[in-house]
């Protein structure tokens, strides 16, 4: 696994999207050429067969990454990779939010020196979850969505800086983005007419910068 690897799955997914949609006895993996002389390969999954789908259609170099086993990690349940780092957000148990064990470490770029981001638990410190985070190494800083309403700060060694509410209480976020090392942008969690707001923009300290209402 490259640090690229990320970029890898991106095409992979735009490959199946674009898949082949003829009928007949087509092989599921369709060479072809662009009209600037570059090689497109068209993919069908409901046609593979044993053996034919390989790593190296996507990659001319794939090298591994050994993790570091000071720390145990779980299911996995999260992964992201920087320039400088790889973070895994892992549960032992597999149970849902609260059990203790789920826990975000993060590794160097060799996959050594392994660092645990805070902690899981209910003290003014600690985060509920920590599925929903973004890094910003350039400052320092890991920005974890831990608690409803609430983002938790803390520096790439794992010690708390920081946290911040939101105006409006109660709100919960499915994503959770960084944007030009300035912004925090969530998506919010909800259904239909359920929710105020679609998704909502802060600066890194948590002041309201924009948001979308939800019209429906």
């Amino acid at each position: 696994m490259r640090y690229s690897s990320s970029h890898m799955i991106y095409v992979f997914l735009i490959f199946i999207a674009c898949a082949n949609q003829q009928q007949g006895n087509e092989k599921s993996i369709v060479p072809q050429t662009d009209s600037s002389g570059e090689e497109i390969f068209h993919i069908d999954p409901r046609k593979f067969e044993d053996n034919e789908l390989n790593l190296t259609y996507f990659a001319s170099n794939i090298s591994y990454i050994s993790l570091s086993n000071k720390i145990k990690l779980g299911h996995i349940l999260t992964i992201k990779l920087t320039k400088e780092a790889i973070y895994i957000v892992s549960d032992a148990s597999s149970g849902g939010e609260g059990n203790g064990l789920e826990t975000l470490v993060r590794f160097d770029k060799n996959g050594q020196n392994p660092v645990q981001i805070g902690a899981i638990g209910k003290g003014p410190h600690e985060y509920l979850s920590c599925r929903y985070f973004v890094v910003d190494e350039k400052h320092d800083r890991i920005y974890i969505n831990g608690k409803v309403n609430s983002v938790l700060v803390f520096n790439t060694k794992g010690n708390y800086i920081r946290d911040f509410k939101f105006e409006y209480t109660g709100q919960r976020f499915s994503q959770m983005e960084l944007l030009g090392n300035k912004y925090l942008f969530m998506g919010i969690k909800g259904l239909g007419a359920n929710v105020e707001y679609l998704w909502t923009i802060t600066d890194t300290l948590g002041h309201n910068v924009s948001q979308k209402r939800n019209i429906i």
